[in-house]
């Protein structure tokens, strides 16, 4: 497998994000009535039509929240989570839509913790 990330294979389309962040499963799951801040948690959806040729066998969208850093830290810390997936993506399984939700805990962590705390949400995929 080759370590490029194509355009198509970052999931832009609002329909899609929303099928991954609203009927999708959560790793973490969401906490009950007590919401604390997690560094990282994977949103994940089975694709709808995983069989055709334009769609790739698996997606993934690196969500950010707009007021906690500034833009230069904030798109450095998005470059980096796209190396780590970019290098990493045979840990994710195939005919799956990604959506990695970045709290604000994560702009603490190293590189290394970062991807081995991707790589364990990763490998968490049922």
């Amino acid at each position: 497998m080759a370590e490029d990330l194509k355009r198509s294979e970052i999931l832009r389309r609002r329909k899609d994000l929303t099928r991954v962040l609203r009927f999708g499963h959560r790793i973490p799951p969401k906490a009950g009535t007590r919401q604390e801040r997690l560094p990282l948690v994977l949103c994940y959806c089975r694709q709808v039509n995983p069989s055709t040729p334009e769609t790739p066998t698996r997606r993934i969208a690196f969500l950010l929240s707009y007021d906690l850093l500034s833009s230069v830290r904030r798109n450095r810390l998005k470059r980096l989570l796209r190396e780590i997936y970019r290098r990493n993506k045979k840990v994710f399984p195939e005919h799956y839509d990604y959506a990695l939700l970045v709290g604000d805990p994560c702009y603490m962590l190293d590189h290394q913790k970062l991807k081995a705390e991707t790589l364990r949400l990763a490998s968490m995929v049922s």
